[in-house]
């Protein structure tokens, strides 16, 4: 199977406000998070979720007929490299306050095939790898309260070592074929056929079913796409007017 690409669509500009009040648990939990109305970035290392990472990743693992295929990385220290001492330490780019996990079904007709651009080590000129692409559910764990979030995604890796990963905050598409906007989910369920998407169902219930026992509340679309009033952005945190339940748990910043 080939992947049908779909052109990912800015948020802000597509989605209309809404006036459906937030839970009055959800709203307390986000006013604990930003008690000054502002989000902004924290302390990851001192988040509840590493004390159920492993647990998590194990029973993630254990699901019948499917795959954890990849996960965050661990994040790298700043440091000085041992075997390059003569070298500046590494640091990560970006901060995120998440953790995402990637979980496919097992069957061949979730695999498709897939390519990137890159240079060529030797001579620089772009060349294209060809790789292997998995379509799945992405799972996306707030390290700053205990939520989640699901949708259906695609994960790829390619010879030359590059990978396409999942990214929460593509979560709208143009649909090429009649130019509107749609979900990711919807954008998926249209490409993947009915028979497909009941089995990603399915394995979304597993996966709710395994947040529910660790103390997670998995958010629904409708849900996170709701406005929080008064809520504002830190000036190095990677997130646009106006802010939603979804930009109180997941974002990503200098």
């Amino acid at each position: 199977m080939t992947k049908r690409r779909a052109r990912p669509k800015n948020k802000s500009a597509a989605r209309h406000s809404s006036v459906v009040e937030i839970p009055k648990n959800l709203a307390a939990a986000i006013k604990r998070c930003w008690p000054r109305g502002v989000v902004e970035e924290f302390p990851t290392d001192e988040s509840y979720f590493h004390e159920i990472r492993y647990q998590i990743e194990r029973d993630l693992g254990s699901i019948s007929g499917a795959s954890l295929v990849w996960q965050t990385e661990e994040v790298r220290s700043g440091g000085w490299e041992d075997d390059n001492p003569d070298e500046p330490p590494l640091h990560d780019s970006e901060f995120q306050s998440y953790h995402l996990f990637f979980v496919s079904p097992n069957g061949e007709e979730f695999r498709f095939e897939d390519e990137t651009i890159g240079d060529d080590p030797e001579d620089g000129t772009q060349t294209t790898y060809p790789g292997e692409g998995r379509f799945g559910l992405a799972l996306t764990i707030s390290l700053a309260a205990p939520f989640a979030a699901i949708n259906v995604s695609t994960y790829s890796a390619f010879e030359d070592g590059a990978m396409a990963c999942p990214d929460l905050t593509t979560s709208l598409f143009w649909d090429d074929e009649t130019g509107e906007v749609i979900s990711a989910n919807e954008y998926h369920r249209n490409w993947l056929g009915s028979e497909m998407f009941l089995k990603l169902e399915t394995l979304r219930q597993d996966v709710v079913s395994i947040m529910a026992s660790h103390r997670i509340s998995v958010l629904d679309e409708s849900v996170l796409d709701l406005l929080v009033k008064g809520l504002r952005a830190d000036q190095e945190v990677f997130l646009e007017k106006p802010l939603r339940v979804r930009d109180a748990f997941f974002f990503r910043g200098v």
